[in-house]
């Protein structure tokens, strides 16, 4: 399946291959999920917060090193306009029982007004990789929990706002992109 901007919906996630060129994005997707070697390894992960009247779509995420729209360069938590460019290949999955409209507009006014801005949780990294291994549904045990990484801005947003756990396997904090990609929570849209 290719990336379809016209079947993106608010609420949506994008998920991001890791290109080959981008050793820390393979070693997050190999990371992630050590067990499934086969699978196509999802380095990072997004949330479709607004689709504006000329299709442009913009997206939530968290990065160690980020751009902003203005150019500016930034860590964690941000909103900012999607580039399908960034990624070889991104594959938009949806909540398998879908969000009401109410979900999508509490959903997102929530993760605007409480995540973003939050700090990018790089003291986790490793330890959340661990603790994927070795009990997953605890908390990492280096674990900030006023920042986040791309993963846990969605899984936190998705637990705290609307009551949806997107990784029933997998505790919120503890959540990776391959974690949430291949959850039985989501669907692949495109």
């Amino acid at each position: 399946m290719t990336f379809n901007p016209e079947l993106a919906q608010i609420g949506d996630i994008c998920c991001y291959r890791a290109k080959i060129t981008d050793p820390l994005g393979q070693a997050i997707g190999i990371l992630s999920d050590p067990f499934h070697p086969f699978r196509e390894k999802i380095s990072h992960v997004s949330i479709v917060s607004e689709i504006l009247p000329d299709g442009t779509i913009k997206i939530i995420e968290s990065h160690l090193w980020n751009t902003n729209d203005q150019g500016n360069h930034v860590s964690g938590v941000i909103e900012k306009t999607l580039n399908p460019k960034w990624f070889d290949k991104i594959t938009l999955v949806r909540y398998r029982f879908e969000l009401s409209d109410l979900q999508k507009i509490e959903l997102i006014k929530q993760m605007k007004k409480n995540v973003v801005g939050r700090d990018y949780d790089a003291a986790s990294f490793l330890s959340k990789f661990i603790r994927n291994l070795i009990l997953p549904k605890e908390t990492p045990l280096l674990n900030d929990k006023g920042a986040f990484d791309c993963a846990e801005t969605i899984t936190y947003s998705y637990m705290k706002f609307l009551y949806i756990n997107l990784t029933p396997r997998v505790n919120i904090h503890t959540a990776s992109p391959m974690s949430i990609r291949y959850s039985k929570e989501v669907k692949v849209i495109s």
